[in-house]
């Protein structure tokens, strides 16, 4: 795949330079139509171009994001389907953010400008990126270790997002070094502590008012995710209550509706008193409100995923 995208970047540099009669073919240098002629085994590089530098450099960090996600994404393809029974999609989401992470150490090292275009050319260092890697992925496991030691759910969910960080690190690890660094705490360590501290505790959720019942299948989609288990009468379990307030706005596009929702959840103890949880605003547009409210619900999970590991019932 990287030859592929070498290969279109070349041709597309050559043309550009060609087509610029002007420019003295033995004075453009070798990286920007072959980039891989300037580039050590120790690094990834790519070329780009534009109409001005800040648009060549951007143009090379792209190409560079293309070859090194490529290269990732296949590494972590080829471990998904060696271990697809235990590792969970949302180590995708996780992927995703810790790789733009490392592309932020992109490095434009040369420049060139002929007949008005500008040409860049972008090096990852394999070597520095992995350094850092290494690091945060030391530092995830020290982390790991002391949220194993402590008994409260909140510290479960941690462990599980750390996990997958980890995890999504690792992939990179190994495109950077050739190698992997074996984690101390496997993923079934990881799942007995979730269910050990989690999956004791049993959540009775509460609608108020007029609530929509999708708020309430969404809210224990996003826990079950996290082991938690329900209960049927507020009698048998901690109560965590949902409350949706709408109001319609104006749209502009014939035929659709738009709604704002504000989406509330709250701990309710056994003293009356109550502990925030999420109290937020959601737009949704649709065909028709329960379009709309569908469209809000998926934004809602995103944020209550991040929430819920400070729940501590």
């Amino acid at each position: 795949m990287k030859k592929s995208v070498n290969l279109l970047l070349t041709t597309g540099l050559l043309g550009a330079l060609t087509a610029c009669s002007s420019v003295n073919v033995s004075s453009v240098p070798n990286w920007v139509n072959k980039p891989q002629s300037n580039c050590q085994n120790s690094e990834f590089c790519a070329s780009g171009s534009g109409s001005s530098e800040r648009v060549a450099d951007a143009d090379a960090r792209s190409s560079i994001a293309k070859i090194f996600e490529t290269k990732v994404n296949s590494t972590f393809s080829s471990t998904l389907s060696q271990e697809d029974d235990i590792v969970k999609s949302s180590m995708k989401d996780a992927l995703k953010e810790s790789v733009q992470a490392t592309l932020n150490t992109v490095e434009i090292v040369e420049r060139f400008k002929a007949d008005g275009q500008y040409y860049s050319f972008a090096v990852l260092d394999k070597d520095k990126s992995a350094k850092i890697v290494r690091e945060q992925i030391d530092d995830t496991d020290e982390k790991m270790e002391q949220l194993l030691t402590d008994n409260s759910a909140s510290s479960a969910s941690k462990v599980k997002r750390l996990y997958e960080q980890r995890f999504s690190l690792n992939q990179q690890y190994i495109v950077l070094t050739g190698s992997s660094i074996s984690s101390k705490i496997s993923y079934e360590q990881v799942f007995k502590n979730a269910k050990a501290k989690i999956g004791k505790t049993n959540i009775f959720v509460k609608l108020i008012g007029s609530t929509n019942k999708k708020a309430e299948a969404s809210v224990k989609n996003v826990m079950r995710e996290q082991g938690y288990t329900f209960v049927k009468s507020q009698a048998e379990g901690r109560v965590l209550t949902v409350e949706v307030n709408k109001t319609q706005l104006p749209f502009s596009i014939k035929g659709m509706v738009k709604y704002q929702y504000v989406i509330s959840l709250h701990i309710l103890n056994s003293n009356g008193s109550t502990n925030d949880v999420l109290d937020e605003t959601y737009d949704g547009a649709g065909i028709n409100e329960a379009q709309a409210f569908d469209e809000a619900l998926r934004d809602f999970e995103v944020d209550f995923k991040n929430k819920i590991e400070e729940l501590d019932f």
